[in-house]
């Protein structure tokens, strides 16, 4: 792997995933909301903060509902991205994870 004069080698994920990561943590955080808004309507606590979020209930309903497509679409790319890694690189992520492992390129 070329690394440029001044960049270090950082074992891990890379920005790209990093910002999926946190804009999937903001859709659980809203998921969450969400899902207590509309099984619990008649709570004054989780009424505000779904009309203040979400809507009204049934535009809470459809944002929920799209929401949990990101999910699953998020885990299907995501496994399949984390295999192709393991397939095209030598570092062994997933395979690591069986075989306790994890090979890094040395200078």
């Amino acid at each position: 792997m070329y690394c440029p004069v001044g960049h270090e080698q950082k074992i891990g994920h890379n920005v790209l995933a990093g910002t999926f990561y946190l804009i999937t943590f903001v859709m659980a955080l809203f998921q969450l909301i969400g899902g207590f808004y509309l099984l619990y309507p008649e709570s004054v606590v989780w009424q505000k903060w779904g009309l203040a979020l979400l809507g009204a209930q049934q535009k809470a309903r459809y944002i929920h509902y799209l929401i949990m497509w990101y999910f699953m679409l998020f885990a299907f790319i995501h496994v399949y991205i984390v295999i192709w890694n393991d397939i095209k690189s030598k570092e062994g992520l997933i395979s690591s994870i069986f075989n306790g492992t994890k090979y890094t390129h040395s200078s």
